[in-house]
C-alpha cells in the first residue's frame, strides 16, 4: 500500500475538487480496506468469472432470411413513395424496415455474412463501464489494452473510487486518456434508477458493447442496482425510440382532434388534493367491485381504459376515464357500442384523452378534455403550455390514470385491478371490462398479496412507468419544501410494485371507515362535487383549443424549416469524412443531446427512431466486423454512410408531404 502515491491523488483530486473526501463523505478507512482485499489478481479471476462482460443493445439489422423476407413482404403492403394518406393507421416500422434491408443487402454485396453476430473482445471503438475501481490495477490494464473512446466509472459510494488512490496513479492515466482523446466520466448513484439516465446521459452509442469491469469489493448495493444493465429497462433505451410512421400518425391524428376544438387538460398550479383510486383491468378487480362501491362515497374514481364498462354496468360512479390510444377501432367503436347498449353516457364521467386519440370520442364522452403525451412530437408542435402534458403516461391507459392522479396533486393514490398480471395464465384480465386480451403471461414475478404471481414483458413494461412516477414523486417530495408525496396503496392481487404499500382491499376499507369514525354516511349517490369541489372548479376552469391557436402554433413552430435545418445537419455529419469511431457518433449524438428548442425537437422526435436506430444498426456490425481487413472496414462505412444520407432524403419527403396535407385542412 502506496500511502505517497495517496498523497499525490488527493492533492490531484482536490486540485479540481476542493475539500473532496470532506465533501463527499468518504471514508478513509473503509476505502483502504477495499484496496488491501481488492489485490489485481482477485480481480481478475473475479471479472474473469463475470458474465456477461459486455454490454448489449438489441440488435437491429435483421439476421436470418425469414425476418428479412417479413420485412420485404411489410414493405410491399405500403407505397411509402406515394400519398402520404397511404402511411395513415400502418402499424409497421416501415421506413426503419427499408433501411434495414438496404444495409443488409450492402453486406451481402461486399462479401459478409447479414446473418454472423459473433462478436470477440479487441480495441478501438470501445467502451468501459466501472462498477467501483477495486485496487485500480486490473482497470488501468483495460483501460490501455482495449483503448477506449470512452470510461465511465459508475459508483454507490466514493469509497469505491478513493479505494484505487493507494496503487493507481490517477493524474497519470488522466493524461493518458486525454492523449488518447478519450473521455473520463466518474459518477456516483443514490438510486437504481439514476443508473440508467446517468449512462444515458453521456450518449446511447457507447453502451452498446460496451466493457464491463466490476471489482469483488465494489458496493453490494451498486452491484444489485447493476442487475438492470441485463434487462428490459436497458433494451427499451431502443425499443422506446419510436418509429417514424406512427409519429406521421400522431401528428395527423392530433390535427384532427385539436381542430375540433377540445378542452385542454392543465395541471393545477395548486394541488388538489383528496383520495383517488385508479382502476385497472386485472382480474383481481372483479373480486374487488362491492369495495369500490363503498369507497367511492369518499374517493374519487380514475378509470384506466377497458375497466371503466365493468363500474359502470355495476352502476358505480366514475369520475375521470383516461384514454390514450391512436386506435380508432379499440377506442371510440368500443366506447360508442357501450353507451348505446346503456342508454347514454353516464353523467358523471370525464373524459381525459390524449391529443392522438381519435376525435370522434369528443362525441361520445361530452365531458372531455386533451392532454399532449410527454414523449411524442405533438407536444412540441401544437402544445401552448408545458402544463397540457401528462407524463408517465404509457404503455397503457393505467399509467395515464395513475399519473394523472399524481399531477392533480393527489393526497393518496390506491390501486384496485391493478394486477399486471395474473395469478392464473388462463385469466389474464376481468371477465368484465371492455375487449379482450391478447397476453401470454408466461413469466413469474413477485406477487404484491401474494408470493408469486404470472406477467409477461408488456406488462412488466407498465410496472416499471408506474415505479418511475413514484420516485419522480419521491424525489420531487425531497427538493420542494412545499411540495408532499402522494400516498401509494396496491390493493390490487397481482405484481408488487414498488413504492407502494401492499393491503388487502377489506383491510384498506376498514380503515377508510376508521378514519370517519363519527362521520355519519351518506346513502345517497354522491357526485364528484359532492367528494371534492375544487376538482370540479379545475375542470370548469380548462380552455378549449381553438382553430386560431391550431394555425398559429403551426406557423410559429415551422416544421418545414427545422425539417429541412435537421435534414441538412445529418447529410453533413454523413458526408464527412471522419472516423466513425468515436468523432462521427459523438456528432451525430449531438444533434440529440445537445439542449434545443421547442421548435427544433419536432423533426427530431419524428426522426430518431429511424435515424439514431439506424446509426446503432451500423455501429453494432462494425463491432462485428472488428476482425476484418481495414479496407472492407472503410467500404462498408462509406456505403453505409451513403445509405443513411438516402433514408435522411426519404423521411425529409415524407414530412413535407405530412406537412401538405395538414395545410390542406386549412
Amino acid at each position: 500500500m502506496d500511502n505517497g502515491l495517496f498523497a499525490k491523488n488527493l492533492e490531484f483530486i482536490n486540485k479540481m475538487n476542493p475539500g473532496f473526501i470532506e465533501n463527499k463523505k468518504v471514508d478513509i478507512e473503509k476505502a483502504k480496506q477495499k484496496n488491501v482485499s481488492s489485490d489485481w489478481q482477485n480481480e481478475y479471476a473475479y471479472w474473469s468469472a463475470m458474465e456477461p462482460k459486455a454490454l448489449f443493445l438489441p440488435n437491429l439489422l435483421f439476421r436470418n432470411e425469414g425476418v428479412t423476407e417479413w420485412a420485404k413482404s411489410e414493405i410491399e403492403k405500403v407505397d411509402i413513395e406515394g400519398d402520404i394518406k397511404t402511411l395513415i393507421n400502418v402499424s409497421r416500422d416501415i421506413t426503419f424496415y427499408n433501411l434495414c434491408l438496404k444495409l443488409r443487402k450492402n453486406l451481402e454485396e461486399i462479401g459478409v455474412n447479414p446473418n454472423n453476430t459473433e462478436t470477440v473482445m479487441g480495441t478501438g471503438g470501445t467502451s468501459i463501464i466501472a462498477l467501483g475501481t477495486g485496487s485500480g490495477v486490473l482497470l488501468n490494464k483495460m483501460i490501455r489494452a482495449f483503448n477506449p473512446y470512452i470510461v465511465h466509472i459508475i459508483l454507490s459510494t466514493w469509497d469505491d473510487y478513493v479505494s484505487s488512490f493507494y496503487t493507481l496513479d490517477w493524474e497519470d492515466l488522466r493524461a493518458y486518456l486525454d492523449m488518447q482523446g478519450a473521455e473520463l466520466h466518474v459518477s456516483c448513484i443514490k438510486h437504481e434508477t439514476d443508473l440508467l439516465q446517468t449512462l444515458r446521459g453521456k450518449g446511447l452509442y457507447y453502451l452498446d458493447h460496451a466493457y464491463l469491469y466490476c471489482s469483488p469489493q465494489t458496493d453490494e448495493k451498486l452491484k444489485e442496482y447493476s442487475k438492470i444493465l441485463y434487462g428490459q429497462r436497458f433494451t427499451n433505451l431502443v425499443n422506446y425510440l419510436g418509429y417514424t410512421i406512427d409519429e406521421y400518425n400522431m401528428i395527423i391524428q392530433a390535427s384532427d382532434t385539436l381542430r375540433c376544438c377540445p378542452k385542454m387538460f392543465a395541471d393545477p398550479i395548486d394541488g388538489l388534493g383528496g383520495k383517488f383510486l385508479v382502476c385497472g383491468s386485472g382480474p383481481s378487480l372483479d373480486q374487488s367491485i362491492e369495495i369500490i362501491r363503498e369507497l367511492q362515497s369518499t374517493h374519487i374514481i380514475v378509470c384506466g381504459g377497458s375497466s371503466y364498462k365493468a363500474l359502470v354496468e355495476e352502476g358505480i360512479r366514475v369520475d375521470f376515464l383516461t384514454l390514450m390510444e391512436r386506435d380508432y377501432d379499440t377506442g371510440n367503436d368500443d366506447y360508442a357500442g357501450f353507451h348505446e347498449k346503456m342508454g347514454g353516457t353516464p353523467e358523471c364521467v370525464h373524459l381525459v384523452m390524449a391529443s392522438v386519440c381519435h376525435f370522434k370520442m369528443l362525441e361520445t364522452f361530452p365531458k372531455s378534455s386533451v392532454f399532449f403525451r410527454g414523449a411524442l412530437t405533438p407536444l412540441a408542435l401544437f402544445s401552448t403550455s408545458s402544463r397540457q402534458a401528462i407524463y408517465y403516461e404509457g404503455p397503457e391507459a393505467v399509467n395515464t390514470a395513475f399519473s394523472l392522479c399524481a399531477q392533480l396533486g393527489a393526497d393518496e393514490i390506491v390501486l384496485f385491478g391493478v394486477d399486471l398480471g395474473s395469478v392464473s395464465k388462463d385469466e389474464p384480465r376481468s371477465g368484465k371490462v371492455l375487449g379482450n386480451s391478447q397476453r401470454v403471461f408466461n413469466m413469474d414475478a413477485i406477487g404484491n398479496l401474494r408470493e408469486e404471481i404470472y406477467t409477461c414483458t408488456s406488462m412488466i413494461s407498465v410496472l416499471q412507468v408506474i415505479e418511475a412516477k413514484i420516485v419522480e414523486c419521491q424525489n420531487r417530495a425531497k427538493i420542494e419544501d412545499i411540495y408532499v408525496a402522494p400516498r401509494f396503496v396496491n390493493c390490487s392481487d397481482g405484481m408488487r410494485i414498488k413504492g407502494t404499500e401492499a393491503s388487502q382491499g377489506e383491510e384498506y376499507l376498514r380503515k377508510i371507515k376508521q378514519e370517519r369514525n363519527g362521520v355519519e354516511e351518506n346513502k345517497k349517490q354522491l357526485k364528484l362535487e359532492d367528494i371534492n369541489p375544487e376538482i370540479e372548479l379545475w375542470w370548469d376552469s380548462l380552455h378549449s383549443y381553438t382553430k386560431d391557436v391550431f394555425w398559429a402554433e403551426w406557423k410559429r413552430k415551422n416544421p418545414r424549416k427545422y425539417t429541412l435545418e435537421l435534414c441538412e445537419k445529418m447529410r453533413n455529419i454523413f458526408s464527412n469524412e471522419i472516423p466513425w469511431f468515436p468523432d462521427m457518433l459523438k456528432e451525430f449524438e449531438k444533434l440529440y443531446d445537445t439542449p434545443r428548442s421547442q421548435y427544433e425537437d419536432i423533426p427530431r422526435r419524428i426522426m430518431r427512431g429511424t435515424m439514431l436506430k439506424g446509426v446503432l444498426a451500423v455501429t453494432q456490425q462494425l463491432q462485428i466486423m472488428r476482425m476484418e481487413a481495414p479496407e472492407k472496414l472503410e467500404e462498408y462505412v462509406k456505403d453505409s454512410k451513403n445509405i443513411l444520407i438516402s433514408t435522411v432524403g426519404e423521411i425529409e419527403e415524407q414530412m413535407y408531404k405530412v406537412c401538405d396535407y395538414i395545410e390542406s385542412q386549412e
